[in-house]
């Protein structure tokens, strides 16, 4: 059996993308760490708090796909 392990990141838009990818691959299992999470939170600016850190989605017998949003200031990430 083929499975797959990607690791992506996005500018902002990983929550929105790995719910879509949830709605597609039944059985799967998806959680979010989000940076207010971290240690010295507090320190980070507003806009990337609610950014996500670490996103995991297990699909089921198929491998596992993991991607994060970029923080402010490493924005050149393609």
């Amino acid at each position: 059996m083929t499975t797959i392990t990607a690791y992506v990141n996005y500018n902002g838009t990983c929550e929105e993308a790995f719910n879509f990818y949830a709605s597609i691959f039944t059985g799967s299992s998806l959680s979010f760490d989000r940076f207010s999470s971290m240690p010295n939170a507090d320190q980070m600016p507003e806009s990337d708090k609610n950014k996500i850190m670490h996103a995991a989605l297990t699909l089921e017998n198929q491998g596992l796909i993991m991607g994060s949003d970029v923080l402010q200031g490493n924005d050149d990430v393609t």
